[in-house]
């Protein structure tokens, strides 16, 4: 689909020398605005949303929203901040509205914090896996690349290096009776609104129920500290089973209420049954989270972690065991990244299901790389990707195994300096787990749900390859302006 649209009204950027951050900032948005228009990537998303939405005749106003949710879901990303703190940014920012698009045609509004919301909910997560390998495919073409990008080494998919880590979940520690505490909360804070909007059935101050499962709780806490503390633990929870079994009784008369007479509020439908589909989701489990913490804290009896309720709102977490010092276990989604020898992200996946061995990963994403890109010479990851399959599939497709074995007398075999050098700048992929993690992905990772997680992740891998190509585009300029001084 050819996309025709005026950009000739939007304003240069005004020439500010201000501190490096900003000086760095700014030239990394050039460089992205540039990647985005050169590589077609921007009009390849346009237009697989306007099919998406069936919309073959679009104005130059639709057009330009859709370039602006795509910038703004990547400001998002690469900045790292929340949407309302975003939001203030934007408005008060002339470099980030001019890379938003925002400033042209007259355009007077800056997005507000729900807008980015909005733009952040409306791409799905195969539409940007698919510019994610167009962007990558366009960067590897070298006669491109000297054209429009100024890249001065071409960019080769042939040496991979992978790796493997858990994504943690943005939930409380899953303590037994903290689960409790969570869903009292959430039923009282459910109870009120609805009383607010005018429903009301027999019930005490529902805010003295929150008071009294914060006083069981701090409670819970103290108990360890005295001698006779399995007795006093398994008292206050005694408490709290029976306070919630309170609270879940009140939810329940609650939900009947607001099913029924929702007329008589000033909500609409919809959001009726949002606040109904909230009630359902911890009315439905709390039973269960009561009988699970009464296992464990009075029978004293062992739960198997597939078994376990780990978070009251996130349902495809898991308890992924690690083995590392100060990470023994972490709870959330397995995540496995592929890079190539530049940094560029060009494979990864990320597990709904708890994540299957790193050595049940190689063959797919050897396979998977290869078809969208093309044959590779080499790859590399840690001792957990090792197998005896694993290094019979490479030596068939003649592939150099750069994967750490696992047995010690396996090393002599592996002293080889293109073994040696293979695995030395595969240290460099453990460095690339973390900043995709703490500066894309985000300390926490905020987003809920596993859909919109899913989608986040690929967003994720899209602005990062663009910052490293950015970054590319950067030392190459700098490298030029050397060779001519």
């Amino acid at each position: 689909m050819n996309i025709i649209y005026q950009t000739e009204f939007r304003p240069e950027l005004s020439t500010i020398y201000g501190p490096k951050s900003y000086r760095d900032l700014k030239e990394k948005l050039i460089n992205i605005d540039k990647l985005l228009i050169e590589s077609g990537i921007e009009d390849e998303i346009i237009g697989l949303d306007l099919e998406k939405h069936q919309n073959f005749s679009p104005t130059d106003k639709q057009i330009l929203l859709i370039r602006q949710m795509l910038r703004c879901n990547i400001i998002i990303t690469l900045t790292n901040d929340n949407f309302r703190s975003l939001a203030t940014r934007i408005a008060d920012s002339e470099l980030l509205k001019w890379f938003c698009c925002i400033n042209v045609f007259n355009q007077r509004t800056t997005p507000s914090k729900s807008t980015l919301e909005r733009y952040n909910k409306h791409f799905d997560e195969e539409q940007i896996t698919k510019i994610v390998h167009l962007l990558n495919q366009f960067v590897v073409n070298k006669d491109e690349n000297e054209k429009t990008l100024g890249l001065a080494q071409k960019v080769k998919i042939n040496k991979i290096y992978a790796d493997s880590t858990c994504v943690k979940a943005n939930i409380h520690f899953p303590v037994d009776w903290l689960l409790l505490r969570d869903a009292v909360r959430s039923l009282i804070k459910s109870i009120v609104l609805i009383r607010k909007h005018g429903l009301k059935h027999r019930i005490s101050n529902p805010i003295d129920f929150i008071n009294e499962i914060n006083k069981y709780c701090i409670a819970m806490t103290q108990c360890r500290r005295k001698k006779n503390s399995k007795k006093l633990r398994k008292n206050t929870f005694r408490k709290m089973k029976k306070l919630s079994k309170t609270v879940l009784f009140h939810a329940n008369c609650y939900y009947k209420l607001l099913d029924s007479n929702w007329k008589k509020t000033n909500w609409s439908k919809k959001q009726a049954n949002n606040e109904l589909k909230k009630l359902d989701n911890i009315i439905s489990q709390l039973p269960e989270a009561i009988d699970q913490a009464n296992k464990r804290i009075i029978s004293e009896r062992i739960i198997k972690s597939k078994n376990k309720i780990l978070s009251l709102y996130e349902k495809d977490i898991h308890v992924i065991v690690r083995g590392k010092a100060g990470a023994e276990v972490e709870f959330g989604n397995g995540f496995y990244l592929a890079e190539q020898e530049d940094g560029l992200i060009v494979d990864w996946e990320y597990y709904k299901d708890y994540p299957v061995s790193d050595s049940q990963i190689v063959t797919d994403s050897v396979n998977k790389i290869e078809k969208i890109y093309s044959k590779i010479a080499s790859f590399t990851g840690d001792r957990g990707f090792y197998s005896k399959s694993n290094k019979k599939f490479l030596e068939g497709k003649n592939i150099f195994n750069g994967i750490c074995p696992k047995s010690p007398n396996d090393y002599n075999k592996h002293n080889s300096s293109k073994f040696i050098t293979l695995q030395k700048r595969r240290a460099q992929t453990e460095g690339r787990i973390g900043i995709f993690k703490n500066s894309f992905l985000g300390k926490p990772f905020r987003y809920k749900g596993f859909i919109n997680r899913e989608k986040n992740v690929s967003l994720s891998v899209l602005t990062h390859n663009l910052w490293v190509i950015s970054r590319m585009m950067a030392i190459s300029k700098q490298n030029t302006k050397l060779k001519l001084a």
